[in-house]
């Protein structure tokens, strides 16, 4: 009986020591092993037009209040044949229009800032341009508004399509846009990363129905 009773506290000493090393661990995979579960798409971070709040662009234009005003700064301008970067960049605001010859991809873009005299409370813009056709290109035409020339904030962004007609695509539009108060309006083709030859500013147009 006393060495039965041994026999069993051996036997469980045993047990005690051996079972736990017999114990099989199963790694059930967390959530950042299974990767993203489908039809979950993922989180965009919001563009810098989203922290603008909502607006409607308005339904009148107003007057042409550009007209006759100067140009103050200007890039990608060139010299060739009968135009004059010097001479001809001004007439793009005057009433029947002019001609300004540019490089559609030169340093920064090309641009023309037009001086509006005083804040006006904008609600339109508007161009009458063209460009070389021979790379069969797209062109962006993007236009900013400020009030000190050194904060801009876009109110129009447009890609015009590529459409051959006589060597040349043109483009004469109005814009309705969401009214902001504005002294200086920008109209900036800016560089893609290509050559796409040379482009025309006839006219450079700003509406608005009254002063801020």
């Amino acid at each position: 009986m006393k060495y039965r009773l041994v026999l069993f506290a051996c036997v469980g000493i045993l047990l005690a020591l051996v079972l736990p090393a017999c114990v099989v661990h199963v790694d059930l995979p967390s959530t950042t092993d299974q990767g993203t579960p489908p039809n979950i798409a993922k989180v965009i971070p919001p563009s810098a037009s989203s922290e603008t709040a909502p607006c409607s662009p308005s339904t009148t234009l107003g007057a042409n209040i550009a007209s006759g005003k100067l140009v103050v700064a200007h890039a990608g301008g060139v010299n060739y044949g009968t135009h004059n970067d010097t001479e001809e960049f001004n007439s793009t605001t005057r009433p029947g229009g002019g001609d300004w010859l540019n490089q559609t991809n030169s340093g920064d873009g090309t641009y023309q800032v037009i001086d509006l005299g005083e804040v006006y409370r904008l609600t339109g813009v508007g161009y009458f341009l063209q460009w070389d056709s021979n790379f069969v290109n797209p062109l962006t035409m993007q236009v900013e508004a400020s009030n000190d020339q050194q904060t801009w904030i876009v109110v129009s962004k447009v890609v015009h399509r590529h459409a051959k007609e006589d060597n040349m695509n043109w483009v004469n539009v109005d814009l309705s846009i969401c009214p902001v108060a504005a002294r200086y309006i920008k109209f900036w083709m800016p560089p893609d990363g290509e050559w796409n030859g040379w482009a025309n500013f006839f006219q450079l147009r700003a509406y608005a129905l009254d002063k801020k």
